[in-house]
């Protein structure tokens, strides 16, 4: 785990805290941070499209 760790890190777009916690409240917490992301990238992808139309 030592040697993976540094690569998990700089290929993670979001990390999460697992340990001591159940895996319902894991999946909430990763949800509460991919949709905010999510909802960024539509939000670039809509004003890429306005701009981009006469």
């Amino acid at each position: 785990m030592r040697r993976r760790r540094p690569l998990y890190r700089k290929s993670a777009t979001i990390r999460v805290r697992t340990d001591g916690r159940s895996p319902g409240r894991v999946v909430q917490q990763v949800l509460a941070k991919l949709v905010p992301a999510q909802e960024d990238s539509n939000n670039m992808t809509s004003e890429e499209n306005r701009s981009s139309t006469p």
